[in-house]
Parts: C-alpha cells; structure tokens; sequence
C-alpha cells in the first residue's frame, strides 16, 4: 500500500480495557407550546393545522385529552421552516400567480352570471 492510500484508512481510536464509546444523537423533544416558543414558528392553533394535513410531520406523540404531543423539536423546526420556504416566491411568480387568481375567479363569475340568465 502506497503512502497516499494509507492517509484514507481510518483507524479506530484504541481505548483502554472498561472503555466504552457511544455514538448517539440528542434529541430536543417537547410539546407544541414549547415548539411555537422556538424563533420563527408560527403559534399553537397553526401547527395543530399543519399537523392535520401534513401526515408526514415529525411528531413522535399525537396529543389527546390529558396528553400533550411529543416532537422532535429541531426536526419539526426544521420540518416548518421548509413549508414555508417552499410557498415563498419571487415576486414576478407572485404577480403571476395572483394574476391567474383573478382571471380565474372571473370566470367563475362569469359562468355563474350565466347560469342565472341563462
């Protein structure tokens, strides 16, 4: 083996006898209102909204009645904050779109105009 190919071998740190490494991760886990508290979220009624129709979001614990939710924090943070990077749009897009909008409920009103003469 080459000098060049030694320097990518990883080698395990060596420990003494009764030494143990653990690799793990912490998680912040916590309950809606501690969530809402976190910079940037939105309150406690819109993430329960947010929760209805996303069933993808990171909760470890549905609430009921006497039992709060448990959330991964960081990654229910993270879960909210690319909601609403997804919704945000350049502002050409937004005039676009709020264009369409328009055109669109004029027509509905149109074809309901219709209806009732027609």
């Amino acid at each position: 083996m080459g000098v060049s190919e030694a320097q990518h071998v990883r080698v395990p740190p060596i420990l003494p006898d009764g030494v143990f490494l653990f690799c793990f991760e912490v998680l912040m886990i916590g309950n809606l209102t501690d969530l809402s508290r976190l910079p940037g979220m939105p309150s406690d009624v819109t993430l329960r909204r947010l929760i209805a129709i996303h069933p993808d979001f990171p909760i470890l614990r549905r609430g009921s009645k006497g039992k709060s939710y448990r959330i991964d924090l960081d990654a229910a943070a993270a879960f909210v904050r690319s909601l609403t990077q997804a919704r945000v749009l350049d502002p050409m897009q937004r005039r676009a779109a709020i264009q369409q909008l328009g055109l669109e409920m004029l027509a509905r009103s149109d074809q309901a105009a219709g209806a009732r003469n027609g």
